[in-house]
């Protein structure tokens, strides 16, 4: 059995991802309200997305190196988009559902709020 041998772009590949985990718990994502929830930080699925994205980019890093490995890239790649699809439809299925409460819950407001300045 051949050792395992790491070499200079597998390290470069696993130096980049950490440092992009890294600084993204410093990029001031703020900047941009759209990307951030009420405490500042950026939404969840946003930060699932920066995660696996950085973690695609290193695995292609390695790939570079090690052309064998590219059909386990693209698997990769459809791995990335069905953990994806798992952790941000069930996420927007929930929202929508409470906004569709929230909207009903504003309505009945509104409408003990007329009620009660009709009376008058």
């Amino acid at each position: 059995m051949k050792p395992l041998a790491i070499e200079l772009s597998d390290i470069l590949a696993i130096v980049i991802v950490a440092l992009s985990q890294a600084l993204g718990h410093w990029t001031p994502w703020h900047l941009v309200p759209a990307l951030v929830d009420a405490d500042g930080k950026l939404h969840r699925p946003l930060a699932y997305a920066h995660g696996c994205v950085w973690i695609w980019i290193g695995l292609l890093i390695y790939a570079l190196a090690h052309p064998a490995i590219w059909p386990a890239v693209w698997f990769l790649g459809l791995l990335i988009l069905g953990a994806a699809a798992g952790t941000m439809l069930p996420r927007a299925v929930s929202q929508i559902g409470e906004n569709r409460h929230l909207r009903a819950d504003r309505q009945d407001l509104e409408e003990i709020i007329d009620g009660s300045t009709d009376a008058r």
